[in-house]
């Protein structure tokens, strides 16, 4: 599932800081005139308390101006607050209603989600065929983790027929930008010689890879690898 974390701002340099705040002032000021890009650039500030006080309540109400302007990101961002309860009361029925619109647009980080809410069943209705439906949308967009989660859909046979093969080349996909989940995966499947022929060599490539962004799984599958 894609989260969405508070950013950290304290640190930026003086000179970056002014800019920011200069911004703000500038957000602050078109949206209010009704402007969707201010009102969404502002909730995303005011979400994750990046150069203004952390404000879930107001970061709502600009997601909801803006997404009731068509703006797909406001739609999605809405749509993540309501399914969080983060500035709003919690209702999985319009988060799924907000993301959807947002995925009807070809945003892909919202498709990704609604593959997700699919998955879980959470204000739509659980299926996996679905759920692998809006993944494959944002997939083929490069959208590393509906990549990541439609090869694990292929893997188990849920929701998409069951393809090991095609399982390794979305996890390649994802691996190949960087997504540690999917090269922890990848190197399972080289490890195996599940769906691609089988190397040790490939399979240390990528539990490494995974392993130096913190994956501690593929840390210790890289270890007794090389026992």
């Amino acid at each position: 599932m894609v989260t969405r974390g508070r950013a950290s701002w304290s640190n930026l340099p003086a000179a970056a800081l002014r800019e920011l705040k200069l911004a703000i002032s500038k957000w602050t000021s078109t949206a209010n005139e009704g402007y969707a890009q201010s009102q969404y650039a502002l909730a995303y500030l005011y979400e994750n308390g990046y150069g203004v006080a952390q404000n879930g309540k107001e970061a709502a109400k600009l997601y909801k101006a803006a997404a009731d302007q068509g703006l797909a990101c406001a739609q999605y961002g809405l749509g993540v607050m309501l399914a969080s309860g983060h500035g709003v009361t919690r209702n999985d029925g319009e988060a799924a209603k907000w993301c959807k619109k947002a995925a009807d647009q070809g945003d892909a980080t919202a498709q990704c989600y609604l593959g997700y809410l699919h998955t879980s069943g959470r204000g739509v209705e659980r299926s996996a065929a679905i759920a692998a439906q809006w993944y494959r949308k944002a997939a083929d967009q490069g959208n590393v983790e509906a990549q990541c989660n439609l090869a694990t859909a292929y893997a188990n046979g849920q929701g998409a027929g069951q393809s090991y093969a095609e399982s390794a080349r979305l996890y390649g996909q994802a691996a190949e930008q960087g997504y540690a989940m999917a090269q922890a995966n990848l190197g399972f499947l080289y490890e195996k010689g599940i769906g691609v022929a089988q190397s040790g060599e490939k399979a240390a490539h990528w539990y490494k890879k995974a392993a130096d962004q913190g994956h501690t799984g593929a840390a210790k599958s890289l270890s007794q690898l090389r026992r």
